[in-house]
This record gives structure tokens, sequence and C-alpha cells, in this order.
């Protein structure tokens, strides 16, 4: 029983793998523009705006040098589906880096 439990674990282990997410932005880049989509977890109700994620997220960007970082934030506290769409919708009208 022991060894089927190991090999099992080793199995597991060695089927593991590091995979590259593909993605389109260039390193070299020093702008981007950022789209936070989604209700009142991601504007982070009860919390103050400067920290909720969205936000985080732009403060650690620019500290690394992506001055350049410009933000939309498209979420709302109790938003029904029906105006989650909507914003969507209103959100691929530009264009998002992130």
């Amino acid at each position: 029983m022991k060894h089927l439990f190991l090999f099992i674990i080793v199995t597991a282990f060695m089927s593991c793998s590091k995979t590259n997410m593909p993605t389109d932005l260039d390193p070299t880049q020093k702008s981007f523009t950022y789209l936070a989509l989604g209700d009142s977890y991601t504007i982070g109700t009860s919390i103050p705006t400067s920290k909720n994620f969205p936000n985080q997220l732009i403060d650690s960007l620019k500290m690394n040098g992506y001055q350049n970082t410009k933000f939309d934030i498209k979420a709302t506290n109790g938003w029904p589906t029906v105006d989650l769409l909507a914003g969507i919708e209103a959100a691929l009208k530009k264009k998002h880096t992130i």
C-alpha cells in the first residue's frame, strides 16, 4: 500500500509541467490600459478605494516603472447580470491591453 501511495505521489509531481501563458504584451512596453470589470468584489465594497485590487494593481505597475498606465473600472455594488453585460459592451468599445 505504501508503494502504491508513493507511486501516485511521484506520478502526480512528474505530470506537472511549467507552462508559459501566451501574452500579447510587449515586455518593453511602459504604457498599459487596464480594464477592471465586475461587481462589489472588484471595487472592494466596505474598503477604501485605494485598497481595492484594481487600484493596488495600478499602484504596483506605477512603482515598477509603468507610469503611463490608465485604468477603467467598470464595477458597481449590486450589479445584476444585465448591467454587467452593458458594462462589458461599453468596455469593448475601447482598447485595453490588460
